[in-house]
């Protein structure tokens, strides 16, 4: 009777090895059962060519601790795999074949090699086998022969990622093409049935699709488009991970994407005056008191944090300040009274500062201009104006022109005058001398004016704006009448009859004596009246005059031969 009996070789490892990295292989070792514990068996950083100082991150495991763990150790770091424990084979390892002897019709017998237990290929994917045949002499003889047997793979597993669910953060300024992760999937099966392509599962939305890019053989997602915090702010994909093999069954492994805010916007400044106005200007009247509300600014910035809070300020003049109103709105107010005719505008800056790293800032110029009120009366150059005129002017003839001006502006600004009402010297008005152009200021005569009636005459003038109500202020013009010579002089002494006077001399009257002294008034003035005395006709050998003092004296004695009467035309 022949016996047949399967022998037994070394026993193989197939491990499947795995790092952070997501790199991905299949390596073979082979132990011996019997050895000591801690006898390496091999070290898969080395034999991979994986230097972990490339990658902080990178570590090594069993795919299936819970079944070898207890008798392989494999150290983390750099995937050293060593015994753990002694290994008894026929207990690891019970035979998948058996010999079956059979008899056929002409009594002969033949052996069978029987498959008696499933086969694995991810587990072991061949077998050394060897078959011994003996006799039933004695002592018996046998024969032995070496089955090798290669385990044909089928696609009966799954690509299995490394995590059924990844979540990771992007900042929202990456660039087009940035690195967001790497998935892994590992399939044990063999050729094609463990080749993994990678791709999005249905039902991604059409943003998504937009923005994230998943490389069919890395797994490694990249950006198409750049994402936007302020739009949204994470990103839920389910990436599908199959292989190539026949009825393939993919997994998928969910990938959450949560965008990080950078400080990517500028604030932004809104304001609104509380007046109406044109584009970044505000009015407000000069009459306003202290702390008078001008304008409200209200900011806004649309990261998230600190990159979205928001600090303001105002810059341009001390008599404007912020006050705030609520939240993050403020109030720009006045801090004192303001004068239009000092500072009729003011040139702002607002300015909006975020607190990100670097911080984005904001300015916005801003013009606030102040209105008018008449709070100004026109004002004279001077108190006292002082002209002259030439008597016997001719009437409407021009004196002078006074001129009020207004700071203020429009109709508050816009100067009428009159001539107040006031009498002359003698009772009569002024009204009847001058006038005064109400437009110009410009002064007319009325009348020819005479010097010897009326020397000076003093007026008042107003000058008065439009504004409501209206304000004034006066000047006083002094007009001197200036002296013409239309008078002439007139003898006062002696009394002339019919311009003629007769006076009488004595005989014998020496030379030097004093007939006469003559006197004339002038009632012009000045050099207009003063006076000189000329004989004009008569003998000048008998009489000489002094022509200051209208002395007339004898110049020899006077005799009879001279005669009775004596002639002379004095001037």
């Amino acid at each position: 009777m022949g016996i047949l009996k399967l022998l037994s070789a070394g026993m193989p490892l197939m491990l499947a090895v795995f790092s952070l990295t997501a790199h991905g292989t299949t390596t073979r070792y082979v132990t011996y059962e019997e050895d000591a514990a801690g006898t390496e068996i091999g070290n898969l950083s080395q034999d991979l060519k994986i230097d972990p100082a490339d990658d902080l991150d990178t570590s090594f495991r069993f795919m299936q601790e819970e079944s070898i763990s207890s008798l392989l150790h494999m150290r983390e770091n750099d995937g050293l795999l060593s015994v753990a424990e002694i290994i008894d084979r026929e207990q690891l390892c019970p035979s998948h074949f058996a010999v079956e002897v059979h008899e056929g019709e002409d009594g002969g017998k033949f052996a069978e090699l029987v498959l008696v237990k499933e086969l694995d290929r991810e587990v072991e994917d061949s077998y050394t086998i060897q078959v011994a045949a003996y006799d039933g002499g004695a002592p018996p003889k046998s024969g032995s022969m070496t089955v090798n047997i290669k385990v044909l793979d089928s696609n009966d597993n799954s690509p299995t990622f490394e995590h059924s669910s990844l979540k990771v953060e992007l900042e929202e300024d990456a660039p087009v093409g940035h690195k967001v992760l790497k998935v892994h999937a590992f399939d044990p099966d063999e050729g094609i049935n463990g080749e993994v392509t990678y791709a999005f599962a249905e039902g991604l939305s059409p943003e998504a699709a937009r923005i994230f890019h998943v490389d069919p053989n890395s797994g490694v997602l990249t950006l198409k488009a750049p994402v936007d915090f302020e739009k949204r702010s994470s990103y839920e994909l389910l990436v599908r991970a199959s292989d190539l093999g026949e009825n393939s069954v993919p997994s998928t492994c969910k990938v959450l994407v949560d965008v990080v805010d950078v400080n990517d916007n500028p604030p932004a400044i809104h304001i609104k005056p509380m007046t109406s106005s044109s584009d970044g200007v505000a009015f407000i009247t000069e009459a306003a008191a202290a702390e008078s509300f001008v304008a409200l600014i209200s900011t806004s910035d649309s990261d998230s944090g600190s990159n979205g809070y928001v600090r303001v300020s105002l810059l341009g003049h001390e008599h404007f300040s912020l006050q705030q109103a609520y939240g993050d709105t403020f109030m720009i107010i006045t801090t004192t009274t303001l004068d239009r005719e000092k500072i009729q505008e003011y040139n702002l800056t607002v300015v909006a500062e975020d607190l990100g790293t670097p911080p984005f800032k904001t300015l916005r110029q801003y013009t606030i201009s102040v209105t008018d009120e008449n709070d100004n009366p026109p004002l004279f150059s001077k108190s006292l104006y002082e002209v002259s005129v030439l008597e016997n002017n001719i009437p409407g003839s021009y004196v002078t022109t006074v001129v009020a001006r207004d700071p203020d502006v429009g109709k508050n600004a816009k100067v009428s005058y009159k001539l107040l009402d006031s009498e002359v010297p003698g009772g009569s008005p002024v009204s009847s001398y001058v006038s005064v152009d109400s437009i110009s200021g410009s002064l007319y005569t009325l009348r020819s004016f005479d010097y010897e009636t009326l020397k000076q005459i003093e007026l008042v003038i107003q000058a008065e704006d439009r504004g409501s109500p209206s304000l004034s202020s006066t000047s006083t013009i002094r007009i001197r009448v200036v002296d013409q010579n239309d008078n002439y002089p007139y003898f006062t002494f002696p009394v002339l009859l019919n311009n003629s006077a007769d006076i009488p001399l004595p005989y014998n009257a020496p030379s030097g004596y004093l007939a006469l002294q003559v006197s004339a008034e002038d009632v012009d003035e000045g050099v207009n009246g003063e006076l000189s005395y000329h004989i004009i006709q008569g003998d000048p050998k008998l009489f000489t005059m002094n022509k200051n003092t209208g002395e007339i004296a004898l110049k020899q004695w006077l005799t009879a031969e001279i005669g009775d009467v004596l002639e002379m035309k004095i001037a």
